[in-house]
């Protein structure tokens, strides 16, 4: 007899894979109030996966700037870098700032080339 993991038993009894399993389980590690932009579907489920890894303080510092900037949507890319500056424990909020702050202007650069063709 094959021993599941319990990831894997609540995947088969879900119908949904272990690896998504763990990473619901992941999302405990945010703070209520980047957690609720997932619920409410303003944060992508996957890029909320990876800001789970910063710490309290980097995630209420990346809250903070995504309420002043009006916007919650922060691409898996971003999502990535912030965590991974946040590992090398350099994550400040000046470097949460430009990270988000650089992915508005490069997509407002976008929209006005769009509009201009």
């Amino acid at each position: 007899m094959v021993k599941l993991q319990s990831d894997e038993i609540i995947g088969n009894n879900e119908n949904i894979s272990s690896e998504t399993v763990r990473r619901y389980i992941r999302l405990t590690n945010l703070t209520l109030q980047l957690l609720n932009e997932v619920d409410e579907k303003k944060l992508s489920f996957i890029s909320a996966v990876e800001l789970s890894y910063l710490n309290k303080k980097e995630q209420d510092n990346l809250h903070d700037i995504l309420t002043r900037e009006e916007n919650f949507s922060v691409p898996l890319k971003q999502a990535s870098m912030l965590k991974s500056i946040s590992q090398n424990g350099e994550l400040t909020y000046e470097k949460i700032d430009k990270i988000i702050t650089q992915k508005l202007k490069s997509h407002l650069k976008l929209l006005n080339n769009h509009i201009r063709r």
